[in-house]
């Protein structure tokens, strides 16, 4: 039997060039962290990849089996293509890429799929 992973602190994004604005790079964030931590995270990206527009909260809850861990995914656009990596230091969290993060075809998918890998820790 595969061992189940353990969550850790950790932030993965995505980005691609945005459908609806054409000068714009979409972007897909999953902060997994303590619900405070989550929200320094998310305002000192925000501030780092101005302007943003679009923003959205597609899910967020906490980590199951995992006391004060929680995770939250949002999405934006903005005209900054790059993860402003210097912004985190020293985060002690692991920060990467994750190509499995973009909007699917049915609306809530990438919910469920986030929802989902977080409640069967």
């Amino acid at each position: 039997m595969a061992k189940k992973k353990e969550a850790e602190r950790e932030i993965r994004w995505n980005a691609r060039a945005s459908k609806d604005n054409p000068e714009y790079v979409k972007w897909w964030v999953l902060f997994v962290n303590e619900k405070r931590e989550i929200e320094s995270q998310e305002m000192k990206l925000y501030r780092a990849l101005q302007p943003i527009v679009d923003e959205r909260e597609i899910t967020s809850g906490s980590v199951a089996g995992v006391k004060g861990l929680s995770y939250k995914l949002v999405s934006f656009d903005s005209r900054c293509g790059e993860f402003p990596f210097q912004i985190y230091r020293p985060y002690k969290g692991k920060i990467s890429m994750d190509t499995r993060l973009y909007d699917r075809e049915k609306a809530d998918g990438l919910a469920n799929l986030t929802d989902r890998e977080f409640s069967e820790l």
